[in-house]
């Protein structure tokens, strides 16, 4: 075997990012210095829908012109709701709790086959979702409601649905974190997280979602930072030979590729390094690693994996199968090479993969996903308590003359998913719908500032609505305990990003509670919807006490 031929294997077993909206100096690096062949989209690389398909077009012509004899395999993490790669342009669609609120496996089809055709309209192929994890740890920081819920097997029903409708609409889906990051207390982007299980509940909780996929033909499959002692000793899942040939290859007979979550993660980065990382995972079974941010990590990755092939540390057999590996599924699914009989997934579906679309077709693919962007928020915004029959306000004999809404101005964000939106969506949202009443936004900060205003405004209010966004900030927390201790209205506890923190004093004990699952601006509209006109169905995916188990939720008349 050449070096040569040992560069382009290790070319076309890493996956990596680049800064920018055009193809710079970077991604040139990537495609014709480095004969990099796969690549991921992030927001940073998106500005509207029709530069990043221009972005796409741009990387194939240059890949194209430096001798690569296959296109690009383009990814990106478009899990909609919090994790969400497309521009403002594009409609959002909710995410994996908020359809695991609605419950419905059509639903969850629905939301895969509009990505899939979204990504394939804008030249991107594999989507890294859905998340499969099963989130049964309420103090999880990075999975949360990127999950469905708790549920192992509602889990699977709607993570396959979105893998098919993915497929349907044309895009590889890749199902993650395996074995399962739903039950950690640390983030694998910034520390390596312990899951203690014997090897029995791993497969009756964490596996069975992955099993399900594997079985209706999922075509790629993400990697876990995430020791699993029971499963693989003392290895980071990603490492771990024992997880990813013994247990996903060997025993859940999974064929198609293996591939990492970002090595320049802290509990890769932080521990073995990117480069020696990026060998160790192909050594344990993996065919795609992937170093999303930094091209000196890039570059390490590479001259590691060729070094050890040619030391012999990387058997070179087990790069090329790798490689043509990688190799294979471009030539089965990208676009470009699109032949053969339908996949696994695809079997039963109601229609062949999307080919992409002319201009012409992206408006009405737009509107079809904020229709059914309309639809699922609608469905999936949950009252969980409505002990004093507040909901909805139509009802009230005299309509509330002045809403205070109170905001804690701390934004906590997973890495994972970016800024969230502001509190003045929601303002603006009950401004919209209570054209004649006074609706004001009291924010209060770490520093407390903002206290004494809100507990004044909130006195003379008619109705109180208090938007939940985390739970760091205390002088928040103080304040809200001594409005609602005072308060003789009634006083509403909205949980806008985890409906985990309705656990903590003083939500938990509020009369009125609801649960978004996100804070976006489609399910600001549909919470503010409910609030007044009702119509709310959603059933929460987790439990958040005794009183509130799984399943938990009120119809709201509409």
């Amino acid at each position: 075997m050449t070096d040569q031929d040992l560069r382009a294997w290790a070319g076309a077993v890493l996956c990596a990012g680049f800064d920018g909206e055009q193809a710079g100096k970077h991604a040139e690096d990537l495609i014709e210095r480095l004969r990099v062949q796969n690549v991921i989209l992030f927001r940073r690389n998106i500005s509207s829908f029709a530069q990043v398909r221009a972005l796409t077009e741009q990387l194939q012509a240059f890949a194209q012109e430096c001798g690569h004899d296959l296109p690009l395999l383009i990814c990106a993490d478009q899990e909609n709701g919090i994790v969400r790669r497309f521009s403002d342009d594009v409609p959002g669609l909710p995410g994996n709790m908020a359809i695991g609120a609605v419950g419905d496996a059509d639903t969850a089809q629905a939301a895969g086959l509009i990505t899939g055709r979204l990504l394939r309209a804008a030249g991107i192929h594999m989507d890294l979702a859905p998340v499969l994890d099963v989130n049964n740890n309420p103090d999880n920081p990075v999975i949360g409601v990127r999950s469905f819920g708790e549920d192992p097997a509602a889990v699977a029903a709607l993570g396959v649905a979105f893998a098919r409708g993915l497929a349907q609409g044309g895009a590889i889906a890749c199902g993650k974190h395996f074995p399962g990051h739903g039950d950690t207390v640390a983030d694998s982007h910034l520390a390596l997280p312990l899951v203690a299980h014997g090897l029995e509940r791993l497969r009756a909780v964490e596996l069975v979602p992955f099993q399900a996929a594997i079985a209706a033909g999922v075509e790629a499959v993400m990697t876990a930072h995430v020791v699993f002692p029971a499963a693989g000793g003392t290895d980071p899942a990603t490492l771990s030979e024992a997880v990813l040939t013994g247990l996903l290859r060997t025993q859940l007979a999974f064929s198609g590729v293996i591939m990492t979550d970002c090595l320049e993660m802290r509990a890769i980065s932080d521990t073995v390094g990117v480069g020696r990382g990026a060998v160790l995972a192909l050594c344990a079974g993996a065919d795609l690693v992937l170093v999303s941010h930094s091209l000196d990590k890039q570059e390490e990755a590479l001259a590691a994996i060729v070094a050890a092939a040619e030391s012999g540390e990387l058997p070179p057999e087990r790069l090329r199968e790798a490689a043509q590996r990688v190799r294979a599924l471009k030539r089965r699914r990208l676009p470009e090479l699109t032949h053969g009989s339908p996949h696994k997934l695809l079997q039963g579906s109601l229609q062949r993969p999307s080919q992409g679309l002319p201009q012409e077709g992206v408006a009405r693919l737009f509107e079809e996903a904020a229709q059914l962007q309309h639809q699922i928020a609608a469905r999936a915004v949950t009252v969980l308590r409505n002990d004093q029959g507040v909901l909805p306000l139509v009802a009230w004999e005299t309509p509330p003359q002045r809403v205070a809404l109170l905001c804690d101005r701390l934004r906590p964000q997973m890495m994972a998913a970016g800024a969230s939106s502001g509190n003045q969506i929601f303002q603006e949202e009950l401004m919209r719908v209570l054209p004649a009443a006074t609706v004001s936004l009291y924010e209060i900060d770490v520093e407390g500032r903002g206290i004494d205003v809100a507990v004044a405004a909130s006195q003379a209010a008619d109705l109180i609505i208090v938007s939940v966004n985390g739970l760091g900030n205390p002088h928040f927390l103080q304040a809200i305990q001594s409005i609602t201790a005072a308060a003789r209205q009634p006083v509403a506890a909205i949980a806008v990003q985890s409906p985990y923190d309705l656990r903590a004093a003083p939500f938990c004990d509020m009369p009125t509670q609801l649960v978004t699952y996100e804070e976006t601006p489609w399910m600001m509209r549909a919470a503010v919807d409910v609030i007044v006109h009702g119509g709310a169905n959603g059933r929460i995916p987790v439990s958040i006490s005794a009183r509130l188990p799984r399943g938990s939720g009120q119809t709201t008349a509409r």
